[in-house]
């Protein structure tokens, strides 16, 4: 960890391990491990082990996250927009902020997630399992909801 000095304070500023990185795509998992800020754009990660990792800030545009495990993960601030994210485990994950617009969920699994203030403009999210998640202040604007269970456990079906 380094330490970004801002006028009199100096704050945190965590990087992606090398080693992490460098596990993940060699063995398509990675779970408990460092990788925020990191750039994973374009890259095919289907049924990936990145339970409880630390995903912060880190960019997966156009990611192909198809049935991956990010239970536990923390994944605030990341940008998965235009992700496909079909039958991927996210319980209990951190997705506050987290940018998820067109991107596909369908069947995606976010029991007891924390969305709070995620960006789902125009995202998929047929059959996805919100149920005991925390959606406060997040943007759903043109989500497409077809059979998908809403945190009080009601299913939503706006536009199958």
């Amino acid at each position: 960890m380094s330490l970004l000095w801002v006028g009199a304070i100096s704050l945190p500023v965590h990087a992606f391990r090398t080693r992490d990185l460098n596990r993940l795509l060699e063995s398509n998992s990675c779970p408990n491990c460092d990788l925020s800020a990191a750039d994973l754009n374009d890259h095919d990660l289907q049924q990936a082990d990145l339970s409880r990792a630390n995903l912060q800030r880190a960019r997966f545009f156009n990611a192909n996250l198809a049935e991956v495990n990010l239970s536990n993960a923390n994944l605030q601030g990341a940008f998965l927009s235009g992700s496909n994210l079909t039958q991927a485990e996210l319980p209990g994950a951190i997705l506050i902020q987290a940018y998820l617009s067109e991107a596909n969920l369908t069947g995606a699994n976010f029991q007891g997630a924390n969305l709070r203030g995620a960006m789902l403009t125009s995202a998929d999210l047929t059959d996805a399992d919100f149920t005991d998640a925390d959606l406060r202040f997040s943007i759903l604007a043109g989500a497409q909801f077809c059979r998908t269970a809403m945190p009080d456990g009601a299913l939503r079906s706006d536009n199958c």
